[in-house]
C-alpha cells in the first residue's frame, strides 16, 4: 500500500466516525449569566460538555437554563471554612544529654 492509498483509507475511516458537535456554550455565555472567569467556570464548561456528549443537554438554550441553575446553586452554597495550617517546625539541633 502506498502513501496515497493509506491516506485515502484513513480519510474513509474518518468519514464513518460520528461527528463531534461544537460545544453548546462557551465562556462568554457563562459570563453573560453573571459567572466570573476562573477555575469554577472551566469546571462548569467541562460538565456542560460532558452532558452534551452524553445527550443530556441538546440545545444552547437548554444548556443555558441548566448552567443558570448550577450558578444559582453555587451562589447559595455556604462557603467552606478554611482550616488553619500548623506552622512548620524549624529543623534544629536537639540539646545533648548529659552535657
Amino acid at each position: 500500500m502506498d502513501f496515497y492509498d493509506f491516506l485515502a483509507a484513513q480519510s474513509a475511516a474518518l468519514e464513518r466516525q460520528p461527528r463531534i458537535p461544537p460545544p453548546l456554550l462557551k465562556g462568554d455565555d457563562l459570563i453573560a449569566l453573571s459567572m466570573k472567569p476562573g477555575a469554577a467556570m472551566g469546571a462548569l464548561l467541562a460538565e456542560i460538555r460532558e452532558k452534551q456528549l452524553q445527550d443530556e443537554l441538546k440545545t444552547p438554550a437548554q444548556a443555558r437554563r441548566w448552567a443558570k441553575g448550577r450558578i444559582r446553586a453555587a451562589e447559595r452554597a455556604e462557603p467552606v471554612p478554611q482550616l488553619k495550617r500548623a506552622k512548620p517546625r524549624r529543623a534544629g539541633r536537639r540539646p545533648e544529654r548529659g552535657a
